[in-house]
């Protein structure tokens, strides 16, 4: 048996006898018969290059036309196999052809590539031969649609002649399960800009609104708006997806629920209208109060504040203010949040303003732990005031001059030993007091010093006063009251 042999040296594919191909061998007596052969032969071999032909013809536009991406070509390397090879070029030019390898194939035309394909058979065959063709033309750009957003493959589709927006939606998987198709978008170069209700079309099954597409048509499927945002002092603070029929604790349940210092009394919602309503969820979750349990709408803003655990804090703190305290939190603790008391405080003249009346604590005795049934739980809105002591101004030769506290009782010695004594410069036998009575009139309680601290004279332990200023003058010279209440002017704020 043989293959029939072209003048182009290939064969078409079909077999005969050898006795048939010995054309030399026929004798004159069978020309008849030779002819119908001959014919028949004719006949198959045009029906198996009809079933093999390429879509194009190799015309002098083609063998000019440079393969670029996206188009099919057709290989067949007639050594091998009748059986075309089609590839795609790809989107950086290259293909892929068995028994070759990959081959940049961009720029060139059918020839040129035929060429080089046989360049590369001549490393592993004999005499190779070889026909390309173009199959297809790559798609057009400006023949397609665009499909993005919330859909499973968002991408570019080639335009097919009456597609529409169904068709596009399906070519791109579909919607995901995010995609809100009530306020999908669409834009038409032909017709702009506009909302489409692709959620309608597939409800109602209403085709007329079923738009057919135009080239470069853009189909945007957006997400979901069905959102709420709850703020506050819940547990995640952050966007919630609804379903229809939600309420509000549902959606304060969604984000992990309410924390410890969550004021559920005082929850509320501002709405995309810019409406905002007060909601006592705690009512809602205790005692079933439905009505305060709205239905969540689309932009809804959820607000739940922080318990209002405030209490003010004035007169002798370090740090007065107004302090959030934890629930539980007693008297203790909100001097702690102040920072304690100052040195002028009158700890044991303290008290709580609570609801418009006045309640004393005595802070000396608790903080010493002698009086603990004092030390009560804060409320809401208490006021803690520490009003300022007693106090008096040393100065002039004393290791420590300054404004010091005193109470009821106290003597010249214990103030001046907290003001560190006087010094070895000290004119001891002319210090004094100098005392306001009625904050206008002044007079100077003399004090011998020199006999207090060295004979013992206690006579000379004068008592002190609020507002009393104690000096102690250089030796050698002597004090005028003058320039002494002119000097601590400046301080008399401090004491009156």
């Amino acid at each position: 048996m043989k293959h029939l042999v072209r003048e182009d040296g290939t064969t078409n594919g079909v077999i005969f006898p050898k006795a048939w191909c010995r054309a030399k061998t026929l004798s004159r007596e069978q020309p008849l018969r030779l002819v119908l052969i001959a014919t028949a032969v004719l006949l198959v071999a045009a029906a198996m290059l009809l079933i093999h032909a390429p879509v194009f013809s190799a015309s002098a536009g083609e063998q000019e036309y440079q393969i670029k991406s996206g188009d099919v070509i057709q290989v067949i390397i007639w050594n091998e196999s009748e059986k075309p090879i089609e590839v795609t070029v790809s989107a950086d030019g290259k293909v892929s052809i068995p028994q070759v390898g990959i081959l940049n194939v961009a720029g060139l035309t059918t020839e040129q590539l035929r060429a080089k394909i046989v360049e590369k058979l001549k490393e592993t065959m004999t005499n190779p031969r070889v026909s390309v063709y173009l199959r297809q033309f790559a798609p057009d750009p400006a023949n397609r649609v665009y499909v993005l957003g919330q859909v499973v493959k968002p991408n570019w589709y080639e335009l097919q002649p009456g597609m529409r927006l169904l068709d596009a939606l399906w070519l791109a998987g579909g919607p995901t399960p995010l995609a809100d198709l009530s306020q999908a978008s669409l834009f038409d170069p032909k017709s702009g800009n506009r909302t489409v209700n692709l959620k309608k079309i597939l409800d109602t099954g209403d085709m007329s609104l079923n738009t057919a597409l135009s080239p470069g048509a853009v189909l945007l499927i957006p997400e979901s708006k069905n959102e709420v945002t709850v703020v506050g002092f819940v547990t995640k603070p952050g966007s919630y997806r609804f379903q229809k029929g939600e309420r509000i604790a549902d959606a304060v349940a969604a984000v992990g629920g309410p924390t410890q210092d969550a004021d559920l009394r005082r929850v509320s919602i501002t709405r995309k209208s810019g409406q905002t309503l007060a909601i006592d969820l705690e009512a809602v979750l205790r005692e079933g109060k439905l009505s305060d349990n709205l239905e969540l709408e689309p932009g809804d803003v959820i607000l739940v504040p922080q318990a209002r655990n405030e209490v003010t804090l004035t007169g002798e703190f370090q740090h007065p203010g107004t302090y959030v305290f934890k629930p539980g939190q007693k008297v203790l603790d909100a001097v702690s949040l102040g920072g304690g008391l100052t040195t002028f405080a009158d700890a044991p003249q303290a008290y709580i303003t609570r609801e418009g009346k006045k309640i004393p604590i005595n802070l000396e005795k608790i903080t010493s732990g002698e009086d603990m049934a004092s030390n009560i739980p804060l409320q809401h809105g208490d006021v803690i005031t520490v009003p300022s002591g007693a106090k008096v101004v040393v100065f002039g030769e004393v290791a420590k001059p300054g404004v010091y506290s005193i109470k009821q009782g106290d003597k010249l010695l214990s103030v001046l030993t907290q003001a560190g004594l006087p010094t070895r410069d000290a004119n001891l036998a002319e210090a004094g007091i100098i005392r306001s009575g009625d904050g206008q009139s002044t007079s100077v309680v003399k004090a011998d010093l020199r006999k207090l601290l060295t004979k013992g004279d206690m006579s000379q332990d004068i008592p002190v006063q609020k507002g009393d200023i104690i000096f102690v003058p250089r030796r050698g010279t002597r004090v005028e009251v003058g320039s002494v209440l002119s000097a601590v002017a400046t301080l008399r704020w401090i004491l009156w």
